[in-house]
């Protein structure tokens, strides 16, 4: 007797209903998305599925493993020390991260800084959460009615992230004064700058 076809939906309806995923629904999800026989609604209603359910450790090892064996030419994925990165200088033309910073100590994050001034050929932007009361109050209300590790680590990690001062005192430490602070809904900072080695100053900017 064959096995029933796997579809988005049931993938989708399993993670609502808190079910555990089968290693085989995960990859043919990720599967669907890279082959974009996903629909945009059905990618976002897994997203929150899995916001409001969680993943256990099994499902996020193969989810991590099947994003980085998905066969798209246009991605290549690389496992590197972030504060050693095995790239020469100047090798991409933007340098992102973005929810990372926080979970380093200041040594570390200051040293990945550094590491992506020194690959990028452009321009340097860095998001990251903001450390306040206020946004410690927000993101406690805002998970009111998720999983219990997702309270757990909202409220983790905006405890542990840097401030704006600090975050901005950090640039300066690693030597990239060129990067600004913008602030953003969701108590969240973006430090971004167009690097020494562009040879210009001011904001980075995407040609259309």
């Amino acid at each position: 007797m064959s096995e029933k076809p796997i579809h988005p939906v049931d993938v989708i309806l399993h993670k609502r209903d808190g079910l555990a995923l089968t290693d085989a629904e995960i990859q043919y999800f990720v599967r669907a998305v890279v082959e974009r026989t996903a629909t945009d609604a059905q990618i976002a209603s897994w997203l929150m599925a899995v916001w409001q359910r969680g993943l256990t450790a099994r499902e996020l090892a193969t989810l991590t493993t099947a994003i980085t064996e998905a066969q798209d030419s246009r991605l290549q994925f690389t496992r590197a020390d972030a504060t050693a990165l095995p790239f020469a200088d100047g090798s991409f033309d933007f340098v992102l991260t973005g929810m990372f910073l926080h979970h380093l100590d200041e040594p570390a994050a200051i040293k990945v800084l550094q590491e992506m001034d020194r690959v990028a050929n452009h321009a340097v932007i860095a998001a990251d959460l903001i450390r306040s009361r206020r946004a410690y109050f927000w993101i406690t209300l805002f998970t009111l009615l998720a999983n219990p590790m997702v309270k757990h680590d909202a409220r983790v990690s905006v405890a542990g992230a840097f401030s704006r001062d600090e975050l901005i005192s950090l640039c300066g430490k690693a030597g990239l004064d060129y990067l600004k602070p913008h602030r953003h809904f969701g108590h969240r900072l973006v430090l971004a700058g167009l690097c020494a080695a562009s040879g210009k100053s001011g904001l980075p900017t995407i040609p259309s």
